[in-house]
């Protein structure tokens, strides 16, 4: 007659079941950590007329109450070294271009010459701003 022997299973000890339920919660936080940073930089942050407001290239903003989304896509520098290494005769200039509509505007010192560019019922205008960041304002035309 054949014999088999019934093995049990280990037993797993509370102490291993509490850092697998522990690793578990852990991951699952750190997953929705993840889907909110995403959520976050997603959504762009509102611009509110009137008010000054400050853009890095790559940020998008929401003009607030409107679903106008405006995006700094890059800054093109090309002003005059200030160390002295060279002499310019001219000083350059710096320029924002921003995507709106996948449409270009390109707005700095030189190109909003205070009539600011516009971008539907509103008119965007340079205020200040360097190599990494720009100033600017948006107004709501009037009729």
């Amino acid at each position: 007659m054949n014999s088999q022997t019934l093995v049990e299973p280990p037993k797993i000890s509370k102490r291993v079941k509490a850092i697998t339920i522990g690793g578990i919660t852990l991951m699952c936080a750190m997953i929705f950590i993840a889907v909110v940073a995403y959520c976050y930089n997603y959504y762009p942050d509102q611009i509110t007329p009137e008010i000054e407001f400050t853009m890095r290239q790559g940020d998008r903003r929401e003009v607030k109450g409107t679903d106008l989304v405006i995006e700094l896509s890059r800054i093109d520098d090309n002003r005059c070294p200030t160390d002295g290494s060279i002499t310019c005769i001219w000083e350059g200039e710096i320029n924002y271009v921003f995507r709106v509509d996948n449409k270009e505007i390109i707005l700095g010192p030189v190109t909003d010459l205070n009539d600011g560019e516009k971008i539907h019922e509103y008119s965007i205008h340079y205020i200040s701003g360097d190599q990494k960041q720009g100033v600017f304002v948006l107004q709501k035309d009037e009729k």
